[in-house]
Formats: structure tokens, sequence, C-alpha cells
């Protein structure tokens, strides 16, 4: 079976799916991917989730979203 790979927003290295966190918008807020969620979505290492404080950082994922708190 073909691994799928997806880039990291933040260190954007590629990795598989299984090894990264699917953040996506709902309702204008950036939220945590439930199972399959449609729409705009950016992949993220869970090491990388502290680097989420930079507004350059996020903004290479979602521009002019409420990022509030990522769960």
């Amino acid at each position: 079976m073909k691994k799928i790979l997806r880039q990291c927003f933040v260190c954007r290295k590629r990795d598989s799916v299984d090894n990264l966190i699917r953040l996506v918008v709902e309702d204008g807020k950036v939220v945590r991917a439930k199972s399959r969620m449609g729409g705009k979505g950016a992949n993220i290492h869970k090491e990388c989730m502290s680097q989420l404080v930079s507004p350059k950082v996020r903004s290479r994922a979602f521009k002019g979203v409420d990022w509030g708190l990522v769960e």
C-alpha cells in the first residue's frame, strides 16, 4: 500500500498523514479535524504546535482566520 505524504506547514517537512495533525477552518475558527472534514486544511506535526504563536507561521496556512485556542 502506498503511503500518503503531506507537508507540515511549520517545518515544511513531508511526512506520513499518520504523523501529522490536520487543522481545518470551521465557522471561521481553526479547529483540529475530526475524522474527515472537508474544506481548507493544513497539516502540522505535534512537535511543531508550539511554534504557532508566530503570526508569520500562522499566516502560511490560513489568512484572516481566528486561531483562538486550537484543541
